[in-house]
């Protein structure tokens, strides 16, 4: 199962993915895509990163929120509860005080 934390706090952003989905190749490249996509937006906008680890089975981001942070972590927020209505059986996803709602 893949399980994955995005929570603000402060003005601090952090997306957390953990594990695998056994069976579902997919699944697991959604989800790289969707990490993969935030951590090079983050790269390339200049809003301050603060740390980065992708590695198979565990990928860490984070990064200042405001004020885009918080947009991007909203539309990627929405990317990974899209997979986990698609499949409950091998995503957990957790969503904790986004910026902005």
């Amino acid at each position: 199962m893949i399980r994955v934390l995005l929570e603000s706090e402060g003005e601090k952003c952090r997306i957390l993915c953990e594990g695998h989905a056994e069976g579902s190749p997919a699944l697991c490249a959604a989800v790289s895509c969707l990490i993969v996509t935030v951590a090079g937006w983050v790269r390339f906008s200049g809003i301050g990163r603060i740390s980065e680890e992708l590695a198979s089975g565990r990928a860490l981001l984070e990064f200042a929120g405001e004020p885009e942070g918080g947009t991007v972590m909203t539309l990627a927020a929405v990317g990974f509860l899209q997979l986990e209505k698609h499949d409950p059986a091998r995503i957990n996803v957790t969503v904790k005080n986004l910026l902005g709602g």
